[in-house]
């Protein structure tokens, strides 16, 4: 449903229960969103480990402004990897 959006420039999935393992199967659809400025998904549930996969699948995207993760159960190690994303962009 995605791979066709690469002109996508806002995505907002807030309170859709995503889950670990949603976050893990959207990552890949986000690496093609090269010029995604926004992301909201707030309040899924992903935890670390899909904050993980959702930081490795934006680590190509330069266009990235905004990205509302808030209510995911998240501890310091997922937001080390989306630190980390942010830092390192390329």
């Amino acid at each position: 449903m995605l791979y066709n959006k690469v002109g996508l420039t806002n995505l907002g999935l807030s309170n859709n229960m995503i889950t670990t393992g949603g976050a893990r199967e959207l990552a890949p659809c986000l690496e093609g969103l090269t010029k995604l400025q926004k992301l909201s998904m707030e309040s899924n549930l992903i935890g670390n480990a899909g904050c993980n996969a959702i930081a490795q699948a934006l680590k190509k995207n330069i266009s990235l402004r905004e990205i509302y993760l808030y209510n995911n159960e998240l501890t310091c190690d997922g937001l080390f990897d989306l630190a980390d994303m942010l830092v390192n962009k390329k």
